[in-house]
């Protein structure tokens, strides 16, 4: 109304815009309340919190997707250190998993430093790793020292660990290296033929599967010599045993056999002839191998 004095409760002003709030007025502080607390034009400029998505729920926020509000919209987090919003095993602080390609503690290294016991835990952990060199360590914590092996990610399953690379086998005698001196675990050998031919009885590996010559010692889980299935008969008298579950691999002059044990034994091998001095004048040639484990 006109007057020529203000009447109790009004005032000669006219810029308030909520006049119902006495909080609400120009000048006043902006609060995070969802209201235009300063008469501006502007509902909570300036006092808006950023909040980050958290798609995986592991309580770290995507850095790239942010919304603004008063509090914590659900899905949303204040932190923006995830790395990766799809895992949720994946946040700063997670343990590191070796050999996996992923950066799982957000440090902005990709597997770092860590050794993992075999081929076949790599495998395990990441079963589209690759075929090739690995750094692992056969007892983990223990005393051993990690060792750069060769791992076959591809053959009958993956998870072969090398620990005989072109092994020497005669038919005139055996050299007596013993192979996996590192000490990785396994309970089953593979034997992959490299190059050259050996004839100790039957020719090795020509005679495959029908007659194999070589033989194979782990002391660790049995004594003596013990040979593949078909392993032939002329051993000059010394005792030779099965190997259990052989396996030949069609297609080619590679085969498998269980150790009827896990063992972190070493391997001797040899061709049956050689090892037990018999009939050694016909034994020609040379042949090499590698030996895996898993």
């Amino acid at each position: 109304p006109q007057a020529c004095a203000a009447a109790a409760g009004w005032v000669a002003d006219s810029t308030d815009c909520d006049d119902v709030r006495a909080a609400v007025h120009p000048g006043a502080a902006e609060a995070c309340n969802g209201l235009d607390d300063d008469c501006d034009g502007g509902v909570d400029e300036g006092v808006l919190s950023t909040f980050r998505r958290d798609a995986d729920g592991d309580g770290f926020g995507n850095a790239a997707v942010t919304t603004q509000a008063c509090s914590v919209p659900v899905g949303y987090v204040a932190d923006a250190t995830d790395c990766d919003d799809t895992r949720a095993s994946v946040h700063p602080g997670a343990a590191e998993v070796c050999y996996n390609a992923i950066d799982d503690d957000c440090n902005g290294t990709v597997d770092q430093p860590c050794a993992l016991r075999s081929c076949a835990e790599v495998h395990a952990n990441n079963p589209t790793a690759p075929s090739g060199s690995y750094t692992l360590d056969p007892d983990g914590p223990g005393p051993k020292t990690a060792v750069a092996v060769e791992c076959d990610m591809a053959f009958d399953g993956g998870g072969w660990t090398r620990v005989g690379a072109s092994v020497r086998v005669w038919g005139t005698g055996w050299d007596g290296t013993a192979w996996n001196s590192a000490g990785f675990s396994y309970s089953e050998v593979l034997v992959r033929h490299v190059s050259g031919s050996v004839h100790a009885h039957c020719t090795y590996p020509e005679g495959l599967p029908g007659c194999v010559n070589l033989g194979f010692q782990i002391p660790a889980v049995r004594s003596g010599w013990g040979g593949p299935m078909n392993w032939g008969s002329s051993t000059c008298g010394m005792g030779v045993f099965t190997w259990t579950n052989t396996t030949f691999f069609a297609g080619t002059y590679h085969f498998k056999f269980g150790v009827g044990a896990t063992t972190a034994g070493t391997i001797q091998t040899g061709t049956l002839e050689g090892i037990s001095n018999c009939t050694t004048g016909d034994n020609p040639g040379e042949a090499r191998l590698d030996l895996w484990v898993r």
